[in-house]
């Protein structure tokens, strides 16, 4: 399979791109910001700030 459809590659490249953007977003994000807000009930600062910098730091 040497000669494989760049468009093809391509099409699968963003699908699998796409999945684990939303991996991250619905199994890792969302619920770190709702344990944000448990731990901080005062909302001195937002709490997607938090979970926001981690995922900057951690890119």
């Amino acid at each position: 399979m040497k000669n494989f459809n760049r468009k093809v590659l391509d099409a699968m490249l963003g699908f699998a791109a796409g999945v684990m953007l939303s991996a991250s977003c619905w199994s890792l994000l969302v619920p770190a910001i709702d344990l944000a807000a448990l731990q901080q009930p005062e909302n001195q600062i937002p709490t997607w700030f938090p979970v926001a910098v981690g995922f900057f730091l951690g890119g």
